[in-house]
């Protein structure tokens, strides 16, 4: 289109405008040959960005805070900072369902605040945060809208092949919307970010940078092949990303809706292209419903379902005593039933008698490559701390705790607990093991899940330092509070009972 023409043109939209809004003389649609040119320049790169555009959202993450550089502390009776700034964490994130749910990085979430997401359109939604693995730096939030979404396809990524076309999209720095385009430059890789250690990621050249992490990877046909997580920080384009099948594998124990809310439904589904019954527990409701291995679920409260992931976001929120309506596909024939979902019962608080702050520990020196059975050792040391952690054992090698007390929950819920720790480590409500995170491995996080009444509860936590790093951290969440570490003023331990004094005798009192 010549100069003179887009002036002539611009002049008449100008004259409609000032007129009053009344029709401007001349075409209101594109000469032929410049509608030809701008259909010409709409490449599959510009198709496929407008394609996935819609399922795209930013992510934020914000606290109040003291002003930067102040310290968080404060010496006793000395007044806060006159003025509190926003600290903000910002990523990106991905709709995987019509009814909100958006994948992102657990990193974003690391310090806490009020999550919100915005789509590039500026419309902006109160994120609540459902599930999140922060050994594989995985989050799933949930938009608080009864709005429609566009979820974008996840496809496999066991057929990847280097040199195909990769694009991330994400909003870098807080600019915008943006698409990084290049190509997969290795699989299988290895990484060590500054919150996690992943295994099994893609390597790409396309713009990853701050702000991008959570943001889709797809390939040619607009399909998420993977979620951008990291870059390299001392290389120039080598950026990182977990794969879409790494995120399936992972998805029932990020989700657990049966553990998470506190129901029994007693099958097992693949989270892939569909949700095929791997395995149902017998005398489950499940069983009773006549649910059976192979059956493939296609719809849930008449509700059809497009992947094996809908199947599990369908249970979320989910209690005891509900009925579920499934349809199934059994041998190529629909087949409906109902379930009545079980209801986990909650664990009694106790009444320890006399109790006071803190925990007690007993050390164990030796080599081992799993937790010991503590109960045919001899404790090296023993005494009381105020929390969980390796304490002056920091910096050796080769040795383990055990930590026993009373845990406090506020209210009537279901609990998560989590222990990180490099060697292995193990939580205890009670006789039941909660958390199974065992073996000689590096830093790693594993979690479990316990419906408690309000008050006291035995809890006892095992650990072991092979060589190499010690750490160890307890943490929980629950109804009303977010996942943090475990505080010291929840925990308890048995009062120490004064030891009796001597018996004193006086001739006028003493025996005949």
């Amino acid at each position: 289109m010549s100069w003179k023409r887009v002036f002539v043109a611009c002049s008449a939209v100008l004259a409609g405008a000032g007129a009053g809004g009344a029709a401007a003389a001349g075409p209101t649609t594109l000469p032929a040959e410049d509608a030809a040119r701008l259909a010409a320049r709409r490449t599959p790169l510009v198709r496929l960005f407008e394609a996935c555009r819609p399922s795209v959202v930013t992510v934020t993450v914000a606290r109040k805070g003291s002003p930067a550089g102040a310290p968080e502390s404060r010496p006793a009776g000395e007044s806060p900072p006159s003025r509190a700034v926003t600290h903000t964490e910002r990523g990106s994130g991905f709709v995987i369902h019509s009814d909100g749910y958006v994948l992102t990085v657990a990193h974003v979430l690391r310090y806490g605040g009020r999550c919100r997401a915005y789509r590039d359109d500026g419309r902006g939604y109160r994120a609540e945060v459902v599930a999140r693995d922060d050994t594989l730096d995985l989050a799933l939030l949930k938009l608080d809208s009864r709005e429609i979404f566009q979820p974008i396809k996840l496809a496999r990524s066991d057929d990847l092949m280097v040199g195909e076309r990769a694009v991330v999209l994400g909003n870098p720095f807080g600019f915008g919307l943006t698409l990084g385009a290049g190509v997969i430059t290795g699989l299988d890789r290895k990484t060590k970010t500054d919150f996690t250690f992943l295994t099994n990621v893609i390597q790409t050249d396309a713009g990853i940078c701050p702000g991008v992490s959570g943001g889709p990877v797809v390939n040619a046909f607009g399909e998420v092949v993977g979620m951008a997580v990291s870059r390299r920080e001392d290389a120039q384009s080598i950026g990182f990303a977990t794969t879409t099948d790494t995120i399936r594998a992972a998805f029932p124990a990020l989700l657990a809706p049966e553990e998470r809310y506190g129901f029994v439904l007693g099958l097992q589904a693949t989270p892939g292209l569909a949700a095929r019954v791997t395995h149902v527990e017998p005398q489950s409701p499940a069983d009773e419903a006549q649910v059976r291995v192979h059956d493939v679920i296609t719809a849930v409260e008449g509700r059809a379902l497009r992947t094996g992931i809908d199947f599990y976001l369908s249970l979320v929120g989910r209690e005891g005593g509900q009925k579920l309506r499934l349809r199934l596909l059994r041998k190529h024939r629909p087949v409906d039933t109902v379930v009545t979902l079980g209801a986990v019962p909650f664990r009694p608080a106790v009444e320890p008698g006399p109790i006071t702050a803190g925990l007690n520990y007993r050390a164990y020196r030796g080599k081992w490559k799993a937790l010991p059975d503590f109960d045919r050792l001899k404790p090296a040391a023993s005494g009381t701390t105020k929390t969980f952690g390796p304490g002056t054992y920091r910096e050796k090698d080769r040795f383990a705790l055990v930590f026993t007390g009373y845990v406090e929950v506020p209210a009537d819920g279901v609990y998560a607990f989590y222990t990180r720790s490099d060697d292995g480590s193990r939580l205890y409500l009670g006789d039941r093991l909660v958390v199974d995170n065992d073996a000689v491995h590096g830093s790693v996080e594993r979690r479990g899940f316990a419906a408690l009444r309000a008050g006291l509860h035995p809890i006892r936590v095992t650990f072991f330092d092979a060589d190499g790093e010690e750490e160890l951290t307890v943490c929980y969440e629950g109804p009303g509070l977010e996942k943090r570490p475990i505080p010291e003023n929840v925990l308890f331990r048995p009062k120490d009972r004064p030891a009796p004094e001597p018996e004193t005798r006086s001739p006028s009192n003493g025996p005949k």
